[in-house]
């Protein structure tokens, strides 16, 4: 990496630490707020399942239980990916304006609500290209997979020897390097997208605006996933319990770091100070 990418990696890690430190409990609520994202896609696919269950037991049709059960994942699953991306930008911001000197803002959690349109483009962009990413692997195994989505009595092992593994091995390498590539140009679309600091964007402007931020920095970029990413496998070994209360509060911290770093620039102006300009400021009356 070159001097300048250094730099950027340097500072983004102190910033993350710092903010680690001095922003742990809002970091920890963070965090917490994120692991909710799924709580309300398991009920809804809990209730579906309810539903189906009930219509077999009250003599429906087969066909219109499994088709309850069907639409009711497929809700769940969307409500699921929506809710993830909001928690998941408020908690990015929260981060964000920790370092901007708000310790203990925990209305910054609910941003990605505020910016609700831009938010979900964003994720909505983001979930396609990765799709689109691991397209090659899931034709290498396209045999296996259509397999297993037969139905039958008990659990039927894979058929490996349908696999061309050195293929499907190059298809894997490049799905992942391209992975990768997308996370870390567009990464920080999310975070600008929910920023109340910042002017309102779409989320096209937003991933623009990440694609072009992270120009000449794209190796950083994947360093630092990586060292997010151990950060937090390493935290389990604080008796597991560690990946809550450290791990995945110092990723945030980190990633929050990464963005102000690679802006190059002063943060925006968060509220401007009101000075008296006359010689002496005004007294109350006792």
């Amino acid at each position: 990496m070159s001097t300048a990418s250094d730099e950027v990696l340097e500072r983004a890690i102190r910033l993350g630490w710092s903010s680690f430190k001095g922003s742990w409990p809002l970091l920890l609520v963070a965090v917490l707020f994120v692991s909710a994202a799924g709580i309300p896609a398991r009920v809804i696919g809990q209730i579906a399942q309810m539903v189906s269950a009930v219509m077999r037991a009250t003599g429906s049709s087969p066909e219109a239980a499994v088709a309850v059960g069907m639409v009711g994942f497929v809700i769940a699953q969307i409500i699921g990916f929506v809710v993830q991306w909001l928690m998941t930008a408020g908690a990015s911001v929260a981060a964000l304006r920790a370092q901007r000197g708000h310790a203990n803002d925990f209305k910054s959690l609910f941003a990605g609500f505020k910016r609700f349109r831009a938010v979900v483009a964003v994720g909505f962009v983001l979930l396609v290209a990765a799709f689109v990413a691991w397209l090659p692997v899931s034709v290498c195994l396209f045999d296996v997979i259509k397999s297993q989505l037969i139905l039958s009595e008990g659990f039927t092992p894979p058929d490996l020897s349908q696999i061309n593994i050195p293929v499907t091995l190059v298809a894997a390498l490049f799905s992942i390097v391209l992975n990768f590539w997308i996370t870390a140009r567009f990464g920080q679309a999310m975070i600008r997208a929910a920023d109340p600091d910042e002017p309102p964007i779409s989320g096209i402007e937003a991933l623009r605006y990440s694609f072009a931020l992270t120009r000449g920095n794209t190796l950083t970029a994947i360093g630092m996933l990586i060292l997010t990413s151990t950060v937090t496998v390493l935290s389990v070994l604080l008796c597991c319990i560690g990946v809550l209360l450290a791990g995945r509060p110092l990723a945030l911290a980190l990633q929050a770091g990464f963005y102000r770093a690679l802006r190059r620039a002063p943060d925006p102006v968060l509220a401007p100070s009101v000075q008296w300009q006359g010689a002496v400021p005004p007294q109350t009356p006792i």
